[in-house]
């Protein structure tokens, strides 16, 4: 994915581009004046960019059951009434397991190895931990004609289908390693 640019113009009439990494900031063009950089939320607004994330946009679009945006088949691009709907799993809470290996062992050594050994057993026994993160997860509908439907689907085909459609292709940018189902 190439870095985004964003036009800002110095009151001489030359325009730069900056980045993202740049917004709020100021540097001092070749004419000697000092360009402010606007806040990343109105440098993104200047090129038509959203400045919400895609997974709360998608939020509000599937409660207020406004998807599927596309009225054309993902594939062929023709009109069709029917939609498919594709598993998008962005991100997973972790397990993560609350024992305390080093401070048994430390008073193991105090107290003697079989009460450290004691201990380690109750420090770490087959509970449940914490959870670290959350799911992210979505039934993404698409546009799919029953010719299309009715094809051979792979993860890569699938992909390509999702990124026609501009939110889902945003989701994907913001989860590139999201785990991709096949139309359902």
């Amino acid at each position: 994915m190439a870095w985004q640019k964003y036009p800002v113009p110095c009151a001489c009439g030359v325009v730069h581009e900056v980045s993202a990494g740049d917004a709020g900031s100021s540097f001092a063009c070749a004419c000697g004046k000092a360009v402010e950089v606007p806040s990343l939320v109105k440098l993104k607004a200047s090129v038509g960019q959203s400045t919400v994330s895609a997974d709360f946009e998608l939020d509000q679009m599937i409660g207020s059951n406004a998807l599927p945006v596309e009225s054309t088949c993902g594939v062929c691009g023709v009109e069709t009434p029917h939609a498919r709907s594709v598993l998008v799993v962005c991100e997973r809470a972790q397990e993560k397991k609350e024992g305390r290996p080093l401070q048994a062992v430390a008073l193991g050594c105090f107290f003697g190895l079989l009460l450290g050994w004691i201990l380690y057993r109750m420090s770490n026994p087959n509970r449940p931990g914490r959870a670290v993160g959350r799911d992210v997860a979505y039934r993404l509908p698409v546009r799919l004609c029953e010719g299309c439907a009715a094809g051979r689907w792979t993860v890569k085909l699938t992909r390509t289908v999702l990124d026609r459609t501009p939110l889902y292709a945003r989701l994907l940018d913001k989860y590139p390693d999201a785990q991709i189902g096949t139309p359902e």
